[in-house]
C-alpha cells in the first residue's frame, strides 16, 4: 500500500512531480479500485455475519457483532493474509 501511495502521488502530481503521467496514476486508481472491490466480494461471500461498515483506497471496516475484541483483530489479521494472496 505505501509504495502505491508514493508511486501515485509522484506519477499523478503533476504540478510538482517530477514525472507527471496521468495514465500510470489512473491505472493505479483503477487497480486499487479492482483491488477493493475484489476485497469486499470476498468478505461478503466468505463471512456474511461480518459488516462492511466503510471502505475506501486503503482500508475496509468492519462490525464484527458478537467478537470479543481478541477476536476481530485476529480475524482482521487472518483475512490481511487471505485477501492478499489473492493478489
Amino acid at each position: 500500500k505505501m509504495i502505491v501511495n508514493t508511486t501515485y502521488g509522484y506519477i499523478n502530481a503533476g504540478f510538482s512531480g517530477r514525472m507527471p503521467n496521468a495514465q500510470i496514476g489512473d491505472s493505479i486508481v483503477e487497480y486499487s479500485r479492482t483491488i477493493l472491490n475484489t476485497s469486499i466480494n470476498y468478505i461478503q461471500q466468505k463471512y456474511p455475519q461480518i459488516e462492511i461498515v466503510y471502505a475506501d483506497t486503503d482500508s475496509i471496516f468492519l462490525h464484527c457483532k458478537g467478537y470479543r475484541r481478541e477476536d476481530a483483530f485476529a480475524l482482521g489479521h487472518h483475512l490481511e493474509e487471505e485477501i492478499s494472496n489473492l493478489f
